[in-house]
């Protein structure tokens, strides 16, 4: 294919974005809003990344500057990138960064999030721009490719520059809801393109032009809108991804376009698509969680536990309920991810089915044995099935996990997985010490369920009588001396 003609049009001002965000701040105050972000998703693991755009420059602003809500809107990932109305300023990622290469020239892919405002079959109205790649210098302009959704909303269409002007290089029908995330990836070599819509091959085409090494520092990506920031995406455009697959691992792989279609496009899909369907955090899920806090806090008094006596509660994260629910079978891990970032180590994620009742979750970092309960587990929370958890600063070498069901056979307080896996007493005795105190009473009172602390002298009250018969000292767990009248009375205890 053929270098495409250059076209003549009025030069835009755009600046890179990073210059771009901070040139849109107004130090007037935090804007006012309703919604949360969800917590930033951690980087996904993938060998032929070149650059990530998770558009969540808010995070670096001071207590008193203003998230433009024209260019930043909560999401489901910290902040999306807003590309609504008419005309919005160019978000610009440029090819070359630092002598190196943040959009790939020639072969390789770009994945990202899009949520559009409108539906298939009503549409923008006119066409919305998802991606461009530019070449600018002056006032000359090269379109390489243009990545746009048509007027009525109904497909996704490949343009690419040829000789005689813009021609479809792939095209696929699509049918959206308003307000929906929807993952698109969009593949390209000299010989070939190709289209994934969520996790599902949507259409394949015709090879793209390669950008010569001579115009790529001139050239960029622009995101949501045209170059000159017209014809914007009408929705919001999230967790932005550029591969490359001109490296040598990605050519023994097999990955044509930088990336894993399996790994990077489906199971990355499976991943993140229920924690996108929930949006950013709203009014209502922060009631829910202050409420499903305090009756965590509630059951744990009950038992006498107190925040630290879990062994991890600081580093969990309910993220949410799953899109689907099944309680026919046993209590099951599924859908697990670890991956690791700089910020929060080790961050590992996944969902719990399998019942209608709550579950008990456990960890430990060192299996013992040939049997579970030879490990000191640590128990770290009670949830709900049909949910998600995510929990960070896990162990760089190993970390296992576990369930347990609402299980208490000798109605002791204590669940039978608990007793098995933490307190290591007898979930089929509730008195594991024979001490005359339940094992569930012992544990919320600070005590020791294995120890019988009434044969224990250190552990227990002990009493010394004077020739009279009157009580004079106390020792072991407390220690004082009782002064008393001729008639008995107590004048005096000193500790």
């Amino acid at each position: 294919m053929r270098i495409p003609i250059l076209q003549q049009k009025r030069p835009p001002e755009i600046f890179v974005h990073v210059f771009l965000a901070t040139a849109l701040l107004f130090l007037w105050g935090v804007s006012n809003v309703s919604a949360k972000p969800r917590p930033m998703s951690p980087p996904w693991p993938s060998f032929g990344l070149l650059q990530r755009e998770g558009f969540d420059e808010p995070y670096g602003f001071t207590t008193n500057q203003v998230i433009e809500p024209a260019i930043w809107l909560e999401s489901w990932s910290g902040w999306a990138l807003n590309r609504q109305g008419k005309v919005v300023e160019p978000w610009v990622v440029p090819m070359v960064i630092s002598n190196s290469f943040s959009v790939e020239p020639e072969r390789g892919a770009i994945r990202f999030w899009y949520r559009p405002d409108f539906s298939s079959g009503a549409g923008p109205g006119q066409t919305a721009t998802l991606l461009e790649l530019v070449t600018g210098k002056g006032k000359t302009e090269v379109v390489w490719w243009t990545l746009d959704v048509s007027p009525d909303g109904n497909a996704i269409q490949l343009l690419c520059q040829a000789e005689s002007g813009p021609t479809t290089c792939l095209s696929a029908e699509v049918k959206w809801e308003a307000g929906t995330w929807h993952l698109l990836t969009l593949g390209f070599t000299p010989t070939n393109s190709a289209l994934f819509v969520d996790d599902q091959l949507a259409a394949v085409g015709e090879g793209m032009a390669t950008v010569p090494k001579e115009v790529a520092p001139l050239t960029s990506l622009i995101v949501g809108s045209s170059y000159s920031g017209t014809q914007p995406a009408q929705g919001q455009i999230e967790e932005l991804c550029v591969f490359s697959g001109r490296k040598k691992i990605q050519q023994v792989m097999g990955n044509v376009f930088g990336l894993s279609v399996n790994w990077e496009i489906g199971i990355y899909y499976a991943s993140l698509s229920k924690i996108a369907a929930l949006g950013p955090i709203s009014d209502e899920e922060i009631t829910a969680r202050q409420e499903r806090a305090a009756k965590i806090k509630a059951e744990r008094a009950a038992l006498g536990l107190d925040d630290d006596g879990g062994g991890g509660v600081q580093m969990l994260r309910l993220v949410g309920g799953t899109s689907e629910c099944f309680t026919n079978s046993r209590l099951y891990i599924t859908n697990t991810v670890a991956v690791f970032s700089t910020n929060t180590g080790w961050t590992v994620q996944f969902d719990v089915q399998g019942t209608n009742s709550p579950a008990d979750i456990f960890t430990t970092t060192n299996l013992l044995g040939n049997n579970i309960t030879n490990s000191q587990w640590i128990w770290l929370e009670r949830g709900p099935s049909c949910s998600t958890y995510q929990y960070t600063n896990q162990s760089s070498s190993q970390s296992f996990f576990i369930l347990g069901t609402m299980l208490d056979s000798d109605g002791d307080g204590l669940t039978d997985a608990y007793e098995k896996l933490v307190s290591k007493t007898n979930p089929n005795n509730p008195d594991t010490d024979g001490d005359g105190l339940s094992d569930g009473w012992e544990i919320s009172h600070g005590m020791n369920p294995l120890i019988d602390e009434s044969a224990q002298s250190g552990a227990r009250l002990n009493y010394t009588y004077d020739g009279a018969g009157w009580l004079g000292t106390v020792s072991g767990a407390q220690n004082g001396t009782v002064g008393s009248d001729a008639e008995g009375n107590v004048l005096q205890v000193s500790q």
